[in-house]
């Protein structure tokens, strides 16, 4: 989703000039007020005067995004926000082959009877990475089974085998980064195309 603006933006009774990103499951104001009002959470958005207004917890919060681009926001938040299951692309006839220690919560729901065994079933291949034997495993296993492969590791800075680490292997390797999405706090998930 993805959809990005720098705005005046009223929380309570602070005011200032802020990035405000809408994102999948949360919208981020960056800049001179920092908060994150998680998508679920949000209530009554409405717009009024080129600005969209809504309510979070006990905070009701005002972005000046203009008419159309505040409408357009206000139409995203009346959604129902994608579930990670749907951000992976599982479903009926899209099942993945699994590989590593998928442990966490939210990655258990979405991969509940969303998984097969068998190489001919998958759509895709989804990897819980821990470090880089765990990427050479599931890079292995996504070659041999000729699909894409979702690579799910810490997020952060603190993260031992992350993003960057992910990344660079996997472009040494000629696969190509696609899509990407956030699986819980802790978890973050990035899919790859093989070579051409």
């Amino acid at each position: 989703m993805g959809r990005e603006a720098v705005t005046l933006a009223a929380v309570g009774d602070l005011r200032g000039e802020v990035r405000a990103l809408l994102e999948s499951q949360d919208l981020i104001l960056r800049g001179a007020l920092r908060r994150t009002f998680a998508r679920a959470d949000i209530r009554d958005p409405v717009v009024d005067n080129g600005a969209l207004s809504f309510v979070c917890g006990n905070e009701t919060v005002r972005l000046e995004l203009g008419e159309v681009m505040a409408e357009a926001w206000r139409q995203i938040l009346l959604r129902p926000a994608p579930s990670l299951r749907e951000k992976l692309g599982l479903g009926p006839g899209r099942r993945a082959l699994v590989t590593g220690d998928c442990d966490d919560p939210a990655l258990v729901e979405a991969l509940s009877g969303m998984t097969t065994a068998q190489r001919d079933e998958a759509a895709m291949v989804i990897a819980r990475i821990a470090g880089a034997a765990d990427l050479d495993r599931a890079l292995g296993l996504a070659e041999q089974a000729g699909r894409p492969l979702w690579t799910i590791y810490a997020k952060g800075k603190g993260a031992s085998f992350g993003d960057g680490a992910v990344r660079e292997r996997m472009r040494a390797a000629g696969w190509r980064d696609t899509k990407s999405c956030a699986v819980s706090a802790a978890l973050t998930a990035t899919r790859y195309h093989p070579p051409a």
